[in-house]
C-alpha cells in the first residue's frame, strides 16, 4: 500500500492521474481494492479463529512448549525483539550490516510514517504487557502482574521504565526514518540501543522468572 498510494509517480498529482486517467487506471483501482480485500479478509479470518479458539487458549494452563502462556510470551517476546527493535529500526540503519539501509524503513515511499508506525507498534507491546484492553484505558491482567505475583516487580518495573525510555528516543527521531538515517543515523542507533535493553529484560529476566524457554532461533548474541 506503500507504495501503490505513495511510490507509483513522483508527485500527488501525478499518483492520482495513475488511477483516474492513466490507460491502465482501471488496472490500477482493481489491484488496489484486491489488495485491500485481501487485508480486510484475513484480519477478519484472525478473528474469528480466535473467537473459536479463546477458550482452548484460556484452558491451557501447563508449561509446555505448545501451551498457551508459553506461546504467547515467546510470540510476543519475538515481536518486539524482531519486529519493533530489528525489522523498523535495527536493519534500516545497519545494525545487521556493513552499510545502513535507508531504503527498508518502514513507510519508505510515504516518507512520514515511518516513526508513527513503531510508536504504534511499541504502544501495542507496552499494552499487552500491562494489560491494556485495545478499545480503551481499562486495564486487566498482563505479565507485569504475574513478574508482582512472583515477586519480580524490580522486573516489572524496569520494563515499564525502559519502554519509556525507547518511546522518548524513538519521539526525537524525523518522521521518515529515511531521512533520519541519511542525516543522523547516531539517534536511530541509540533508539535501537533502549530497544535493546528493553528485550533483555524480557528475553532474560521475564522468561527465567516465568520458567519458559525461547523457541524461535536467534543469533543475535542476547
Amino acid at each position: 500500500l506503500d507504495y501503490l498510494l505513495y511510490g507509483v509517480a513522483d508527485s500527488d498529482v501525478a499518483i492520482i492521474a495513475k488511477y483516474n486517467t492513466d490507460t491502465n487506471a482501471t488496472g490500477y483501482k482493481n489491484y488496489l481494492t484486491a489488495i485491500l480485500n485481501q487485508m480486510t479478509t484475513l484480519t477478519e479470518q484472525v478473528v474469528t479463529d480466535w473467537s473459536t479458539y479463546r477458550n482452548e487458549f484460556v484452558v491451557s494452563t501447563s508449561n509446555t512448549a505448545t501451551s498457551a502462556v508459553n506461546k504467547l510470551v515467546n510470540d510476543y517476546i519475538f515481536y518486539y525483539e524482531k519486529v519493533i527493535r530489528t525489522n523498523k529500526i535495527g536493519i534500516p540503519v545497519g545494525k545487521f550490516s556493513s552499510t545502513a539501509l535507508p531504503e527498508k524503513v518502514e513507510g519508505y515511499y510515504s516518507r512520514v510514517y515511518s516513526k508513527k508506525l513503531a510508536l504504534e507498534a511499541l504502544s501495542a507491546a507496552e499494552n499487552l504487557f500491562e494489560g491494556k484492553h485495545y478499545n480503551g484505558s481499562s486495564t486487566g491482567i498482563g505479565f507485569n502482574d504475574y513478574l508482582i505475583e512472583l515477586e519480580r516487580s524490580d522486573i516489572s518495573s524496569s520494563i515499564i521504565s525502559q519502554n519509556t525510555v525507547a518511546r522518548a528516543q524513538i519521539s526525537t527521531l524525523n518522521d521518515s526514518f529515511y531521512e533520519q538515517i541519511n542525516t543522523d543515523d547516531i539517534a536511530m542507533y541509540k533508539a535501537y540501543d533502549e530497544l535493546q535493553k528493553v528485550v533483555v529484560f524480557l528475553k532474560v529476566d521475564m522468561l527465567q522468572t516465568f520458567n519458559i524457554s525461547v523457541d524461535y532461533v536467534d543469533a543475535d548474541g542476547d
